[in-house]
């Protein structure tokens, strides 16, 4: 269990920083995929994991915390090693610009399921407990605490999204690879 304070800041400004680090990781698949709809899905992705970010950002402010930049050693040590392997990918799309071929591809689509599954709802739900009772205590504006459960709700939906969404992509290019 999470303890209030100083972790919920650092879980809250590790997850901006994922959300930043994953829109950049899907924007560099974007760029190396040859497929034009995948690529279109996964600037889409790229986006609303933008909005994550802002998303969060806004929360920590309700709570009155700054989102204080947060490095990959701090987010590994939160969040467990999702944090290195998102920046390992990052780091190997980023070397070339050519498009992947079909099997690398694959095994691209395959870490980002992994990626995905890792922090994407489940460490939502974890936090969102706290973050509530956080907020509920920080504030006693009822618009405040209503509009933090409604964007976690959407966050929470949007990443249950992503995951299908990933896995669909995996699937194609699984069967292009065979």
């Amino acid at each position: 269990m999470m303890k209030e304070g100083l972790e919920l800041e650092a879980a809250l400004s590790c997850l901006s920083w994922l959300e930043k680090r994953t829109a950049d990781l899907y924007g560099a698949l974007a760029s190396r995929v040859r497929d034009r709809p995948i690529s279109a899905l996964l600037r889409i992705l790229q986006r609303q994991s933008l909005s994550h970010k802002d998303i969060i950002a806004f929360i920590m402010g309700v709570l009155g915390m700054s989102e204080a930049v947060t490095g990959r050693s701090v987010c590994t040590s939160v969040v467990g090693p999702t944090a290195e392997a998102t920046e390992e990918l990052i780091e190997a799309l980023s070397k070339e610009s050519e498009p992947l071929p079909p099997e690398e591809l694959r095994t691209v689509f395959e870490e980002l399921e992994f990626i995905e599954s890792a922090y994407g709802e489940e460490t939502y739900v974890k936090i969102t407990a706290p973050l509530i009772k956080a907020v509920i205590d920080a504030t006693k504006e009822e618009w405040k605490r209503e509009a933090v459960g409604y964007l976690l709700e959407e966050i929470i939906r949007e990443e249950k999204f992503h995951e299908r969404l990933v896995a669909e992509i995996l699937r194609r290019a699984a069967e292009e690879t065979q």
